[in-house]
């Protein structure tokens, strides 16, 4: 690698997501039926702040744990509520309400 462009990537602000930000990444990543490790994957998120967020979405009816669709594994699988799939949408309208 050049020494420029390592310099290049330390110059550059690193810009961290919004709680909210990994709630709705948390929330599209479970629109399909996952395993909790596949949803954290996609949402990209570190151990601690994926916990955090991911049992609060639980108690609040936004995620769902669903029966297994394949008979072959004992995990459990989630899924996105209907109520967490509304909040996706109000938060897509708000976004779309806040642009210039």
């Amino acid at each position: 690698m050049i020494a420029s462009d390592v310099r290049e990537r330390h110059m550059r602000k690193v810009t961290r997501r919004s709680d909210f930000d990994c709630i709705c990444d948390i929330l599209t990543s479970a629109l399909t039926p996952e395993v909790i490790t596949r949803i954290r994957m996609r949402a990209n998120l570190g151990g601690n702040p994926f916990n955090r967020h991911f049992s609060a979405l639980i108690n609040r009816g936004l995620i769902e744990v669903i029966e297994n669709p394949y008979a072959r594994s004992d995990r459990k699988w989630y899924v996105t509520s209907e109520k967490g799939k509304l909040f996706l949408s109000l938060v897509k309208q708000m976004r779309k309400m806040l642009e210039p």
